[in-house]
């Protein structure tokens, strides 16, 4: 081989061993740990009367870590004993044994032969013990292994530094063979009082913002916080709050549940909820007349009477409406009842009544145009299920009477009927149900009423009115409509 040749098969060689290195597999490094050490030294001494040739009683003794439990030392026989039923405050074994470093507690297993029983149903006389001694007087034994009992066992470990798929370096574990997982690394300079986060790559870095503080954050206008002060928005560039105040001492704020209409009251729910009633509430704003804008109060000259929107009182519902109509006009209903055949036929319109069997509704009413015969037209209430009717009013030139129907075609009686007869003016009707009670009262405003007549419910009704209501019985003939007002309705 000429020397050329010699050094040209040198330099092949230093080039393999080049690519020998480039392809040198990712690093890892394995690594193990024997499970803790067990008890290695223990004794037993019977005290009491001998038992020659007794059968011994034998022991194993358990070191418990949380990691889990060591193999048992044993068996520790002791002779010349009663055996385990012969055990009892004057004849007894004492076992010791070495402590463990690093142990937490140890088990103590019974048994009368030298061969370790376990599963057993009563054969550990001591579990979970921190002293190295047990006295066994005739220990009732409980079920080993107990719940929670693990086996110690060695330990491994596998570390690899990856240095192929991540942008930079990483460190992976893998524990008694479970799947790798990455050790986060620090990128970059941490940065005192901020937070961390994780990157694509499961590196740790600074978020670069304060914790506790993060994007959308709210903050406070106010230096403090009193006790008990609720927290409301306020206005600002960036979201933030304000101390609001209490009207009253406690802490409980109440929730609305539903839609809320104006002028309506509010009332307690069976869930805690404020929630809107389904009439207006029983007092009113008191201004200029002739009405309220808002909430259906409204004061005349004069003495000053409070009068409430019919129209903002609830729903109302035309029952055998035929060709009457209704006009609202502030409020206030005028409506137009045409004349029938000289047979009863009721026109109503009706809205509902408050629920419960205590209530008062009020009106103001007025009945224009000639009197004349057949006209039974007046306020009252009506029962929605039978479509029974009582209601005060005049019945033409007669006098106030209170009126009873059956149905929209069947008068049924009078129940009273007033000496004099009703003056072509406005009129207040007032009608109490208390309990098992209605009343019905007439006035000249709504504080000076006198009783037309009273009785129970059931009297006419077959349980109790639900709706309160205008009525109109025009069988004239041709005579010519009826016209009413209705300025004023409410219950409560």
């Amino acid at each position: 081989m000429t020397k050329r040749t010699r050094t040209m098969n040198g330099a092949m060689v230093a080039l393999l061993s080049l690519g020998t290195i480039h392809a040198q597999p990712q690093q890892t490094l394995v690594m193990a740990t024997p499970p803790p050490a067990a008890v290695v030294q223990a004794s037993g001494v019977y005290t009491g009367q001998s038992f020659s040739g007794s059968q011994p009683v034998c022991y194993f003794v358990v070191a418990r870590y949380p990691v889990g439990a060591t193999p048992p030392f044993g068996p520790i026989c002791v002779p010349n004993s009663p055996g385990i039923v012969g055990l009892d405050a004057t004849r007894f074994i004492t076992i010791t044994w070495q402590a463990v470093a690093g142990a937490s507690t140890y088990d103590v297993v019974r048994s009368s032969t030298s061969s370790y029983p376990l599963p057993c149903v009563d054969c550990a006389v001591g579990v979970g013990l921190t002293a190295t001694l047990l006295i066994d007087n005739g220990i009732t034994g409980v079920a080993y292994p107990n719940t929670g009992y693990v086996n110690a066992v060695q330990a491994s470990a596998v570390i690899r530094v990856e240095n192929r798929e991540k942008a930079i370096p990483q460190v992976q574990l893998a524990i008694n063979g479970g799947a790798a997982q990455q050790v986060p690394t620090v990128v970059g300079v941490p940065l005192i009082n901020e937070c961390a986060k994780f990157d694509a790559d499961g590196n740790i870095l600074s978020a670069g913002t304060s914790c506790g503080s993060p994007a959308g954050s709210i903050t406070t206008a106010a230096a403090s916080f009193a006790t008990g002060d609720p927290i409301i928005g306020a206005a600002g560039a960036t979201p933030i709050v304000a101390a609001g105040t209490r009207s009253g001492n406690t802490t409980v704020f109440a929730t609305v549940s539903g839609a809320t209409t104006l002028g309506r009251c509010a009332q307690w729910s069976s869930t805690g909820n404020l929630v809107q009633s389904a009439s207006a509430c029983g007092t009113g704003t008191t201004i200029a007349p002739p009405y309220n804008s808002s909430d259906g109060g409204t004061t005349f000259w004069g003495p000053a009477w409070q009068l409430r929107k019919p129209n903002s009182y609830g729903a109302w519902t035309q029952n055998n409406w035929g060709a009457s109509t209704v006009v609202v006009t502030n409020g206030a209903f005028t409506l137009t009842f045409p004349s029938n055949a000289a047979v009863a036929n009721v026109r109503s319109y009706t809205s509902p009544l408050p629920g419960g069997s205590s209530w008062t509704a009020e009106f103001l009413y007025a009945k224009t145009g000639p009197a004349r015969n057949n006209e039974y037209c007046g306020v009252g209430v009506r029962e929605s299920a039978t479509s029974k009717m009582v209601w005060v009013g005049a019945q033409g030139t007669n006098p106030v009477q209170v009126m009873n129907y059956t149905n929209d075609t069947t008068r049924t009686s009078t129940s009273f009927s007033l000496s004099w007869t009703l003056p072509s003016v406005s009129m207040w009707v007032r009608i109490i149900r208390s309990g098992a009670t209605l009343s019905y009262e007439l006035g000249s405003d709504p504080l000076n009423y006198f009783m037309l007549f009273s009785g129970a419910t059931t009297v006419f009704f077959t349980t109790a009115p639900d709706q309160l209501g205008v009525f109109c019985d025009v069988n004239n003939g041709s005579s010519g409509p009826v016209y009413m007002n209705l300025l004023s309705a409410f219950a409560q």
